[in-house]
């Protein structure tokens, strides 16, 4: 397992982050930390669009969160923790801060920090290779 973390500003947002994985995956989101200049009596509802980091059964198909929030309800994940099983890198993800209501990125976005944990599936350790 690896750790990853990923900074997106307004200089960066919505490119190709080079990751150097390759193969079949299990991420974890660890967390998102986002930040904008505006007061804090504003809330928007902001979505991390990926080529790969995406649940296609869902209806908010990516990764979302709310700014501000008055109230939040954390999951359980001490127990068969959240993942996205068998996703393909190839040393490479495609990372877009998203205002959910207007499609493009927030006006007074600065960062988000985005901490993953990566981990190979269905590869075995061969102890003779080393």
């Amino acid at each position: 397992m690896v750790l990853v973390q990923v900074l997106i500003t307004t200089a960066n947002n919505d490119t190709n982050f080079v990751i150097p994985i390759s193969g079949k995956c299990s991420i974890r989101v660890l967390s998102m930390v986002y930040h904008a200049t505006e007061a804090s009596i504003n809330s928007r509802v902001i979505q991390l669009r990926s080529d790969i980091l995406y649940f296609p059964y869902s209806p908010l198909k990516y990764i979302t969160m709310v700014s501000n929030p008055s109230a939040t309800l954390n999951y359980d994940t001490a127990y068969q923790e959240y993942n996205l099983q068998n996703v393909v890198l190839q040393g490479q993800i495609r990372l877009a801060v998203v205002d959910n209501a207007t499609g493009a990125q927030p006006a007074t976005f600065q960062w988000c920090l985005v901490s993953l944990q990566i981990e190979h599936i269905n590869e075995f350790f061969n102890p003779s290779a080393q």
